[in-house]
C-alpha cells in the first residue's frame, strides 16, 4: 500500500491529493477551478484598453496578446514579428526547404533578415499590443506617449498597413537595399534586398531620406503607409500593387453556406477597406493551392512561394471557394474482409517511416 500511495504521487506530479471534487453533469463533469498542478492564462494581456469581449488565446498572432512584443508569425506569404524597433517583415518564400520529415519556411531569429517598419521620433518600444482583429487580419499598436505607430496585417494578405502619430515611417534593412523604381523626390519605391523584392508606398507628396543607406525616411504630412512584398521587380507589378496600397484592410471576415442537395460549402472571404488616395476599393488577396483552384475569381501571375504550395493573387473586396464536402465518418468500421494482421503491419511500417 505504501508503494502503491509513493506511485500514485509520482503520476500526480507530487501534488498535493486534496483536488477538488469534479461538478457531475449528463455522462461527463468538470472541475470549476484550475487543478494545482495546471498553469491559467497569463496575469497580462497586452491589448489596449478599446479592444472589447475575450482574447482569443491560440490564433496564429496570440503571441502578440501573451508577450510584451510577440513570437514570430506566419500569416503567408509574409513573416513577421514585432520587436523593440518596430514590425520586423520578411518573406519566408524564397528560402523554402524540405525533408522526409517536414516542409520548412522560417523567419530567421535575430533582426537580420529584410527589414523593420518602425518610427521616425521613436528609437524603440517596450511593447506592442493587440489594438483590434477579424478573422484573418489583425493590428498591433507601438506606443510610447504620443508617438504611435498602429499596423495591420493578417493571412494572404501582401500587405502591411499602417498608421502613425508624432512621426513617420522609418524603415531599416538588413544592407543597403538597391532601388530599382522610385528616388527621393517621389512617394514610391521599389527596393530589392537580398534577391526579395518590395513596394514601399508613401502618401501623396511624400519625399524620402537615406535611400543611400540602410535606413530610409518617408518625409510627409499625412498619417498612412503600407508595404508590400511583390512577386517581382517588373515596373508594371509595382504600379499594379500601387492601385491597391492606399485601400487599407479594416475588417474581415469569413461566411459558410452549405447545399445539401450538392453536398457543396461555399466559402466567402470579404474585406472592408478605408482609401486614403484614389478611388479604388480593392485590395489583393494571396491564395493557397485549396482555394485557387476553387475559385471563380480572376487569378493573376506571379504570386507566391509557402510551406502549403504556390499561392496566386486575386484583386478584389470579396471571393469565394466552392468544395464538395460529403460527410467524414468518426471511425472506422471493421469489416468481415478486413485482415487485422494485415491492417496492423502497414500501420507499424508507417510509423517507423
Amino acid at each position: 500500500m505504501i508503494w502503491r500511495g509513493i506511485l500514485l504521487a509520482i503520476l500526480l506530479g507530487c501534488a498535493p491529493l486534496t483536488a477538488q471534487e469534479p461538478v457531475s453533469l449528463g455522462k461527463g463533469s468538470y472541475l470549476s477551478a484550475i487543478p494545482p498542478t495546471q498553469k491559467g492564462p497569463p496575469d497580462t494581456i497586452y491589448a489596449t484598453a478599446a479592444v472589447p469581449g475575450k482574447m482569443p488565446t491560440n490564433d496564429w498572432w496570440s503571441s502578440l496578446a501573451w508577450l510584451p512584443l510577440s513570437e514570430r508569425q506566419y500569416p503567408h506569404p509574409l513573416a513577421l514579428e514585432a520587436v523593440k524597433a518596430g514590425l520586423r517583415i520578411s518573406y519566408p518564400g524564397s528560402n523554402i526547404t524540405a525533408n522526409k520529415d517536414a516542409i520548412f519556411g522560417f523567419m530567421p531569429a535575430g533582426t537580420g533578415d529584410d527589414l523593420i517598419l518602425g518610427h521616425s521620433t521613436q528609437a524603440d518600444f517596450a511593447e506592442a499590443r493587440v489594438a483590434a482583429w477579424s478573422d484573418w487580419f489583425v493590428t498591433a499598436r507601438f506606443a510610447a506617449g504620443e508617438r504611435q505607430m498602429d499596423v495591420s496585417y493578417g493571412h494572404g494578405s501582401p500587405f502591411v498597413f499602417a498608421r502613425y502619430s508624432q512621426g513617420t515611417p522609418r524603415i531599416t534593412f538588413a544592407k543597403t537595399p538597391e532601388v530599382w523604381s522610385g528616388d527621393a523626390a517621389g512617394p514610391v519605391l521599389g527596393i530589392s534586398i537580398q534577391g526579395r523584392h518590395y513596394g514601399l508606398f508613401g502618401p501623396r507628396g511624400a519625399n524620402w531620406k537615406g535611400l543611400e543607406t540602410e535606413q530610409f525616411e518617408c518625409v510627409t504630412d499625412r498619417d498612412y503607409f503600407s508595404i508590400a512584398i511583390l512577386p517581382d521587380n517588373k515596373p508594371a507589378t509595382l504600379e499594379w500593387f500601387q492601385k491597391h496600397a492606399y485601400a487599407h484592410v479594416t475588417d474581415t471576415k469569413v461566411t459558410w453556406k452549405y447545399d445539401e442537395r450538392t453536398s457543396t460549402v461555399t466559402t466567402t472571404f470579404t474585406v472592408t477597406t478605408k482609401n486614403h488616395e484614389g478611388n479604388a476599393a480593392e485590395t489583393l488577396f494571396a491564395l493557397y493551392p485549396h482555394q485557387w483552384r476553387h475559385t471563380d475569381a480572376k487569378l493573376h501571375e506571379p504570386g507566391y512561394h509557402s510551406v502549403r504550395g504556390p499561392m496566386k493573387l486575386v484583386a478584389g473586396t470579396s471571393l469565394a471557394t466552392k468544395h464538395r464536402f460529403t460527410g467524414v465518418l468518426p471511425g472506422l468500421p471493421q469489416v468481415e474482409t478486413c485482415d487485422a494482421a494485415v491492417v496492423r503491419r502497414l500501420i507499424d511500417a508507417e510509423i517507423k517511416k
